[in-house]
């Protein structure tokens, strides 16, 4: 990386990268002659950052310089746009209907994504009127689906939600 091309940078500046490197927790992304690094936890203001399933090699996407030291430059993609959070309130309220796609299934549970950007759970016992069905036997990964809103707690950022309204 050129000393002038890090010089003439500054935090803040948005500039147009590329992706050269992909790995879990974080990418390598370059603009001019500068790489620059990318955390997985500055992709999104949601909890499912696993650049590998959302980046392509050289794929171009707007970054924000949020950091410069001797050791390099960090870019963000999360801070391009207001944290969801913040407005959590104003967007949704406990016991409203949301729509939301499932992210990621585990045994207790699945992921699911709002409009927003919020993330929150939908435990298994919400998932069925028994509760001892699994996830994967409900939902699946990329499916859109209607939930109550049970709980939101802002300050740890958690949303909770429910299908059970929606059983015969």
């Amino acid at each position: 990386m050129a000393l002038d091309s890090i010089v003439e940078l500054t935090v803040g500046d948005v500039v147009k990268a590329t992706v050269k490197q992909i790995l879990k927790d974080y990418a390598i992304v370059s603009f001019g002659d500068i790489m620059a690094y990318l955390p997985s936890s500055e992709y999104s203001w949601g909890r499912d950052n696993n650049l590998k399933n959302k980046l392509k090699l050289g794929m171009e996407l707007n970054v924000v310089v949020i950091q410069i030291t001797d050791k390099g430059v960090m870019v963000s993609i999360k801070r391009m746009s207001k944290d969801p959070w913040l407005d959590v309130e104003t967007l949704y309220q406990v016991n409203h209907q949301a729509k939301g796609k499932i992210t990621k299934l585990q045994s207790y549970g699945a992921f699911l994504e709002l409009p927003s950007g919020i993330q929150g759970l939908l435990h298994k016992k919400e998932m069925s009127l028994d509760g001892t069905k699994k996830p994967s036997e409900i939902v699946s990964e990329g499916q859109e689906i209607d939930v109550i809103i049970t709980s939101i707690e802002k300050a740890d950022r958690k949303m909770s939600f429910s299908i059970k309204p929606f059983l015969n």
